[in-house]
Parts: structure tokens; C-alpha cells; sequence
């Protein structure tokens, strides 16, 4: 329960400050990030993703956070297919910006039933960056395809296991921030970026031996 409670704290306090990011459409993600969400759903182009949609007469965002991706597939699919969103922390925020083009958001958690009975079933059920934050990700999974209609499909994008490394410092600095209040951990998250940025600005490259023990692969 406390993780769940602080998923919904840290997503309620991302998307209260950023309600309006991205949420134009393809005109308000830049191409790097459009391009990923094409290619990570499996398609070479956004052309042959707004194909693929047609086949479906309802689509639901679960996880939709402010409703940016939701923003994008309105303007991929036709008026006449609905649309739907739920979202446990920030359905409002997705309401305030979408509440004209979908038939409905949904304040509900995908590991509570009862919250979800709610919820529309549809026939393409689209569930990205959402999964493996939630406090029992094999439930929520079996719960998405209740909210499938027959011959209904999936689309689940999780990240992959985090090398060792990444892995330990996760561990490290949460241990660090955990007992800080959200402007405090935000001093520890600025020095991340801005690290991020320099070595970013860098634009060298190296060849890597491989670290077996720490599942590193030789690559440049």
C-alpha cells in the first residue's frame, strides 16, 4: 500500500506541473520521442500505426496521465472511433485537457476490480510506460484483459530489466532522497539532469569491454 500511495503522490505531483506537456498532438512531441512511440509499438512509420488503428471502433489509454498520449491518437483515428482514458492519479488533469474528444476518462486503478468496473470494454486496449509501476504488475495485466472485448488486442510497452549497475544506484539514491520532502529529493533529481546534460554535450564515443559479471556487453 505505500508503494501505491507513493506512485500516486509522485505521478499526481508530475503531472500537476506539467498538465499541459506535450498535449498538441504530433505538433507538441518533438520527432525523437514521436518516433520512438511508433517504433516501440512495432511500426517504420506514424502513417502505418494511423493504418493499423483503423481496425479498431474503440481505443482505451490505460495510464493515461495527462492525456498527451491520448492527444495523439485522436488525431490518428477517425471521429466515429471512441476513445477512452483512465488513469488512478491524474484522470482530472487528463478530463480538463481531453474532455471534448474522448467519451470518457476514468478515475480508476488497474489492480482494483471494483474501481474498474467502471470502465468500458474496448477493442484495442493500449497500456504503455504503465505496468511495472503499478504494486502487482501480473494483476493489472489479467485485469486489462477483462477490459478487452472478444478478439480485442494489447499494446504493452514495460522497460526491460536495468543492468546491475543502474540497478545498485537506483537502490543508492533512493535510500538517500526516501526520507526528503519533494523539493529536497528535486535538488538530487537537478544535479541528475544537469550530469545528464554535460556528458550529453560530450559527443564521443568509446569501445567497451565486456564485464560479464556485471552483464555489460563489449559494443561501442
Amino acid at each position: 500500500m505505500a508503494q501505491a500511495h507513493q506512485t500516486r503522490y509522485s505521478f499526481s505531483e508530475k503531472w500537476k506541473k506539467s498538465a499541459g506537456y506535450q498535449i498538441v498532438g504530433t505538433k507538441g512531441i518533438d520527432s525523437d520521442t514521436l518516433n520512438w512511440i511508433v517504433r516501440r509499438n512495432g511500426f517504420d512509420s506514424l502513417e502505418s500505426m494511423q493504418e493499423y488503428l483503423e481496425h479498431f471502433a474503440s481505443v482505451l489509454d490505460a495510464g493515461c496521465g495527462n492525456g498527451r498520449i491520448l492527444t495523439l491518437l485522436s488525431e490518428l483515428v477517425a471521429d466515429d472511433i471512441e476513445l477512452y482514458g483512465l488513469d488512478f492519479a491524474v484522470a482530472e488533469i487528463a478530463r480538463n485537457n481531453l474532455g471534448h474528444r474522448v467519451h470518457a476518462l476514468y478515475d480508476a486503478d488497474l489492480t482494483e476490480k471494483q474501481s474498474l468496473s467502471q470502465v468500458t470494454p474496448v477493442d484495442f486496449n493500449y497500456c504503455q510506460e504503465v505496468l511495472h509501476h503499478t504494486s502487482n504488475p501480473q494483476l493489472a495485466f489479467n485485469n486489462l484483459v477483462v477490459l478487452l472485448l472478444p478478439n480485442g488486442e494489447i499494446a504493452i510497452y514495460v522497460y526491460k530489466k536495468k543492468a546491475p549497475i543502474r540497478e545498485f544506484t537506483d537502490d543508492f539514491v533512493r535510500n538517500q532522497i526516501e526520507g526528503l520532502d519533494s523539493s529536497g529529493a528535486m535538488v538530487h533529481a537537478r544535479q541528475f539532469a544537469e550530469l545528464g546534460r554535460v556528458l550529453s554535450q560530450l559527443k564521443e564515443e568509446i569501445d567497451i569491454p565486456a564485464v560479464s559479471s556485471l552483464e555489460i556487453p563489449a559494443g561501442r
